[in-house]
């Protein structure tokens, strides 16, 4: 794509896009790990309204704050029985940009589940609750007794989906889980799963559009028909870019700490080093108010 393509001050905005740093997401590992680590049990308590909360030394070895505090071994919201510690990883980014190559590489960790398709039925239950969250005021609020028993409901729900697909999987002790489209809404999911980790790939945006062009060509040729084939800039730009803008228009400290950025140009030409880096993004110990 050449400066004709677009107006000078969309490429500023994807450039800035691209290129923003990303300050104080890394950290230094607690523990020095090849592998993802055990899974320790400890026990849960019943919140009211059905909820599960941790206690117990949840920065315990090799799991540090990695985990699902509403995955229950049996029934969901029964107070009877403990919580199984699982650490979730959801890998996001506009199309084109590796989402696919980055799952991949973190799923041939040991105890994660493997290389499986984009997680799009997680998606809607997420744009449901989002869109529930929105209509509150209208017909939402007739069904559920406040906006936090809304939030507690759908994270009941997606907890209960989760452990799901673990159990598919070998009961897989961590998930690592992808939709592109799912990125949009990494504020709304974290609203829910408060300990997963949220890892976003970036990639130049004229490479991306120029690879949805490709994309569009190939299925024009299968007899299908998609916007990318358009090749329209201005739109391909705003898509590429509406991906993104709710992660960088997110203010909260917590939910920061919980993301973690790859360029792609950085994976494919030093590999080792993001992998390392996000080693310690997974190692590294994330406090939130709900694990105290």
């Amino acid at each position: 794509m050449t400066q004709s393509d677009a107006s000078g001050a969309l490429r500023h905005q994807l450039a800035t896009l691209v290129l923003r740093p990303c300050v104080g997401v890394l950290g230094a590992p607690k523990v020095d790990l090849t592998a993802w680590g055990s899974a320790p049990r400890i026990t849960g308590i019943q919140e009211p309204g059905g909820g599960t909360r941790l206690t117990g030394p949840v920065h315990d070895g090799k799991c540090g704050a990695n985990a699902l505090r509403a995955t229950i071994v049996g029934n969901w919201g029964e107070p009877s029985g403990e919580l199984q510690v699982m650490a979730l990883f959801f890998v996001g980014g506009a199309q084109r940009t590796g989402t696919t190559v980055l799952q991949s590489l973190l799923c041939r960790a040991p105890g994660t589940n493997p290389m499986i398709m984009e997680a799009r039925y997680l998606r809607d239950l997420v744009r449901t609750y989002a869109c529930a969250k929105f209509d509150w005021n209208n017909p939402t609020k007739d069904y559920f007794d406040s906006p936090d028993s809304l939030r507690r409901f759908h994270s009941r729900f997606i907890g209960k989906f989760l452990r799901n697909t673990a159990l598919r999987y070998n009961d897989a002790r961590h998930l690592v889980l992808k939709d592109p489209h799912l990125t949009i809404y990494f504020p709304d999911l974290f609203e829910l799963l408060p300990t997963a980790r949220l890892v976003v790939i970036l990639r130049d945006p004229r490479d991306a559009i120029a690879s949805m062009v490709e994309v569009g060509q190939k299925m024009q040729d299968e007899g299908k028909i998609h916007f990318f084939q358009e090749r329209n800039m201005a739109q391909l730009s705003e898509h590429f870019q509406s991906f993104y803008a709710s992660v960088f228009e997110t203010k909260d400290a917590e939910f920061a700490a919980h993301t973690h950025f790859v360029r792609y140009e950085d994976l494919a030409t030093d590999p080792v080093a993001q992998l390392q880096g996000l080693r310690e993004f997974r190692l590294r110990d994330v406090h939130h108010p709900d694990l105290q």
